[in-house]
């Protein structure tokens, strides 16, 4: 009788991995690289750069701002301290906000896009 393929599995994988050669190895792992690769392209690194440019929008912020907070908020920035930020929400109303609660800095109506 001869033994099937099924009843000895790591037997017959090791013999196609020996006779596969040196390229057997590294191609098999190729869908996996390409995959992170892309991954890391199309997800990733937009990521990091949205927040580095957010990073920058929060350090340049000065007195007169107009920002947008995370809960919608539209309001002028009084004072930036250290980790947060004084908004005028309405005149004669100041609200402390943490600064990584800024979302966007809106454009003034003369400001170029």
């Amino acid at each position: 009788m001869t033994p099937s393929l099924a009843a000895e599995p790591p037997m017959v994988l090791m013999q196609l991995a020996q006779d596969a050669g040196p390229m057997g190895a590294l191609s098999s792992f190729m869908p996996i690289l390409l995959v992170v690769g892309i991954f890391y392209f199309m997800v990733i690194r937009p990521q990091n750069q949205a927040k580095d440019e957010h990073q920058k929008m929060l350090s340049s912020l000065k007195k007169g701002d107009e920002v947008v907070t995370d809960g919608g908020l539209i309001a002028a920035v009084v004072e930036v301290g250290d980790g947060f930020v004084r908004l005028e929400i309405a005149p004669a109303v100041i609200a402390k906000v943490a600064l990584d609660a800024v979302r966007a800095r809106r454009k003034a109506a003369g400001e170029a896009a």
